[in-house]
């Protein structure tokens, strides 16, 4: 299933409504002709429509204009993608410009497929031009890499497990009046996200433990430039099965 928000594609398993996530399961609405329930295996894409209400084209090719607020419309949830280059993000109605659906390749992901948590490591680049290397607790919380950043951007939002970030800088660079930050994936994709949520003010900072040292160092995150993250271990195939 793949899903635009303006200039972004993003494909994977969904939720609609932060909810509904099999075939099976029933997107609920009202035409002029009345009440109508539609299962998700009949359904080849949604759209957004007039009001509160959605484009709905079936698979055998007719098309319907469905209302329901709690389905469609800003007091919906919300659409859920697992991607796998992301992880998950959550794409808002205001964001949301089309579903297309597609049959899934298998049942989803198992348990092997996802990797073993391992403890965030890299380095830390003050305004004051220090470098500090060793083990990170990023917002003194984070400190594996299956734990996630999060962070909005034009009513998306990102949750991030940070084994698939490469570099954060806080303010966009060396600007601290910045609006967005800058976030590198190890992919090569570089993401620019409000300075918001885990990339907001409220962030606690950074410790760092330096090899050889006994206690951590602690960084504000008001004097972090950038954060890179060291990039974990490839599996081998055959450990994923």
């Amino acid at each position: 299933m793949a899903q635009r928000v303006r200039a972004t594609r993003f494909s994977g398993l969904i939720q609609w409504n932060r909810q509904s996530g099999v075939s099976t399961d029933e997107l609920t609405g009202r035409t002029t002709d009345g009440p109508l329930r539609l299962r998700f295996d009949t359904i080849r894409s949604i759209a957004p429509h007039a009001g509160d209400s959605a484009l709905v084209t079936l698979v055998e090719g007719r098309e319907l204009v469905l209302s329901n607020t709690r389905e469609f419309g800003e007091s919906s949830g919300g659409i859920y993608v697992d991607d796998r280059r992301y992880g998950r993000v959550l794409v808002s109605w205001r964001a949301f410009e089309r579903l297309d659906f597609s049959a899934a390749a298998d049942s989803g992901p198992a348990y092997t497929d996802f990797p073993q948590g391992r403890p965030l490591t890299g380095t830390v680049t003050t305004r004051a031009g220090r470098r500090l290397a060793g083990r990170l607790v990023y917002d003194l919380d984070e400190s594996e890499t299956t734990e996630t950043l999060d962070a909005p951007s034009h009513g998306v939002d990102y949750t991030i497990p940070f084994g698939l970030v490469a570099s954060v800088a806080p303010a966009g660079g060396e600007d601290p009046g910045a609006l967005r930050a800058s976030v590198t994936l190890h992919s090569g994709e570089a993401l620019q996200l409000e300075r918001a949520g885990d990339l907001g003010p409220r962030n606690a900072g950074i410790l760092v433990f330096v090899e050889g040292r006994e206690r951590p160092e602690y960084v504000a995150w008001s004097e972090i430039v950038r954060i890179d993250f060291d990039r974990p271990p490839a599996v081998h195939p055959a450990l994923k099965r």
